[in-house]
């Protein structure tokens, strides 16, 4: 009797291996697994620790076999191969490991117990008709222990299969799971800004460009609202402005429809430009329309102690801003009129483009004013050629997104904003990242 022992790195690598020489060296009806275990060693100086599976093995005398004729290394063959089918692990992954591992100890054991009886029936050294009766015993029980293998990987490869269609429709089902999480999403940022006075187009832009973004930030309310804020800052222009060296103009010209406060909007810039800097500054009003001297600008000129010109005529606007003076800045304020009298705008229009001299223009716009009506009211005063937009009333209004749909549409920049009466107070060089903040809360 000789033993012999093969490693491997698994217990299936190390029975197969046994198995091969034995085919290999024409012996296999000699050769009896008699047990496999397993042990650790350490490779790579110690750092590097694998486990090694040993199958030991017995080897008997050829001439302890002859009278087998029925146990044929072929036979043993097929068991081993039918002991090692496997589904393509390509096809159903390996998170089955553990199962397929178990079925194959049970498919060795069993090979093992014919095979000790296959060894004990040849030792004994049986003759005629016992020898006979016995070798049919050892086909039968290769019969059954083939029949057990089919089952066996038969009911290993529909366990597989169906873990893998169950895995699949897991992963279908969270798909379909999170497509309709997105669409509500969307559906809910639709009405969050429509509810906070955005326009069509700007909430059309702002869901279009949401639905390209990656899928996990449409599941995601937080994130929808940090990348609608994005992209409205990203979409708005912009402007640097100072107070302390205002670089656009001496010539400050209000325009705007009636009721915007551009009159106490034109004194709180004059007074943070021209008043705390002390610079000599002048007032004019042009209003062809009213009777009498604007009233209101008249008695704020006199608290600047600033000379303060009602003009009616165009002669009279050409001559004063002629004139020689020694004023820093001239403060221009004009009547207030209905975004339909296109008319008066292109008077104004045609008295600045002769008068020759370069203007700083701010259209004067109230926050509280509905989209339409604010896009109205710019397409109106484009004529004036309006260098900026100038936002009033934000404190009268919950929702800037009417304001920001218009700076998003025209794309023009905003310069100051006003959110009170008190003069100089409440007003302040606008401050684009704040009003989207405050928008999208």
């Amino acid at each position: 009797m000789e033993y012999r022992s093969y490693e491997g790195r698994t217990r299936k690598e190390a029975i197969d291996r046994m198995f091969d020489e034995a085919i290999r060296e024409n012996r296999l009806n000699e050769t009896q697994l008699l047990r496999v275990t397993s042990r650790e060693v350490r490779r790579w100086f110690g750092l590097k620790k694998d486990t090694v599976w040993v199958a030991v093995a017995s080897i008997q005398n050829r001439a302890l076999r002859k009278g087998m004729k029925t146990c044929s290394a072929d036979t043993l063959a097929a068991v081993k191969t039918m002991a090692s089918e496997q589904p393509s692990p390509s096809r159903l992954g390996t998170t089955n490991t553990h199962i397929k591992e178990q079925a194959l100890q049970v498919i060795a054991e069993k090979s093992a117990v014919v095979l000790q009886n296959a060894s004990e029936t040849t030792s004994a050294s049986l003759a005629g008709g016992e020898l006979l009766t016995k070798v049919n015993q050892l086909e039968m029980e290769i019969s059954s222990l083939q029949s057990f293998i089919k089952k066996e990987l038969s009911s290993l490869r529909e366990g597989l299969v169906n873990h893998h269609m169950s895995e699949e429709y897991e992963k279908e089902s969270e798909i379909v799971r999170d497509a309709e999480i997105a669409k509500n999403n969307l559906m809910w940022l639709e009405e969050f800004l429509r509810e906070r006075d955005f326009d069509t187009v700007v909430i059309h832009d702002i869901v279009e460009h949401i639905k390209n973004l990656k899928s996990d930030v449409l599941l995601d309310k937080n994130q929808i609202l940090f990348e609608a804020k994005s992209f409205l800052l990203s979409h708005l222009k912009k402007q640097e402005i100072s107070l302390d060296n205002y670089s656009f103009g001496n010539n400050i010209l209000f325009v705007g429809p009636t009721g915007v406060g551009k009159t106490v909007t034109l004194v709180k810039l004059a007074a943070h430009l021209a008043a705390m800097r002390q610079k000599k500054m002048r007032f004019i009003s042009i209003d062809r329309y009213k009777v009498g001297a604007d009233p209101q600008l008249a008695k704020y000129a006199e608290i600047l102690k600033a000379p303060f010109y009602e003009i009616k005529t165009k002669d009279q606007f050409f001559e004063l801003m002629h004139q020689k003076h020694d004023y820093y800045y001239t403060f221009i304020d004009t009547a207030g009129k209905s975004p339909r009298d296109t008319i008066t705008f292109q008077e104004l229009a045609d008295w600045l483009k002769q008068c020759n001299v370069p203007f700083d223009i701010h259209l004067v716009v109230s926050s509280t004013t509905k989209p339409r009506d604010l896009a109205f009211t710019v397409e109106s005063y484009s004529v004036l050629s309006f260098h900026h937009v100038l936002a009033t009333k934000l404190d009268e209004t919950l929702y800037y997104g009417s304001l920001l749909s218009m700076l998003y549409r025209c794309q023009l920049p905003l310069s100051f904003i006003t959110n009170g009466q008190e003069v100089p107070k409440d007003f302040e060089i606008a401050n684009l990242e704040s009003l989207v903040n405050d928008a999208l809360k």
